[in-house]
């Protein structure tokens, strides 16, 4: 999100990043101590977060009470960047799938390398993940993606 917001040039947004590699639940309880600690800090919470082999129900009631807001991809977060170059419908099997489809397009696709030039079509991603879901269902039906809440904040400022 960093990459599309300097992409964007939007003053009026500031993100700060923190990755964890956690269950979605404990990701939730990590952000809920995050505004605890700072709670001037953050006008928005959110938790990027995908489906997986994970039970979301936990994480999803636990955010719902904290005000915590939750972008989740079903099944994997490899679909959303997929989103940024095909309509994709039929359900993903797994994440291996996803990545099988999205290196179709970004041949050197590493999860932990991703260059913003790869994923320029970010309105369309929009677009796509929008139809996939509506976002406000956690998770919304395979395959959905509800980055596109986030960019579009990101966008839009």
């Amino acid at each position: 999100m960093n990459g599309l917001k300097r992409r964007e040039r939007n003053p009026a947004v500031q993100i700060k990043v923190v990755g964890k590699g956690l269950d979605p639940e404990s990701l939730v309880r990590h952000a809920v101590e995050m505004r605890i600690h700072a709670p001037d800090d953050f006008d928005e919470i959110w938790c990027v977060t995908d489906v997986d082999q994970f039970d979301l129900q936990p994480a999803v009631r636990l955010a719902e009470a904290e005000g915590i807001s939750l972008a989740v991809s079903n099944p994997c977060f490899e679909l959303w960047l997929l989103y940024h170059h095909e309509d994709r419908r039929r359900p993903v099997r797994d994440a291996d799938e996803a990545i099988e489809a999205l290196r179709r397009y970004v041949p050197h696709y590493a999860k932990n390398a991703l260059r913003l030039e790869d994923y320029a079509d970010t309105r369309a991603a929009i677009d796509r993940g929008r139809s996939s879901h509506d976002g406000v269902r956690s998770p919304g039906p395979n395959p959905s993606s509800g980055v596109w809440r986030l960019a579009e904040l990101v966008i839009a400022g």
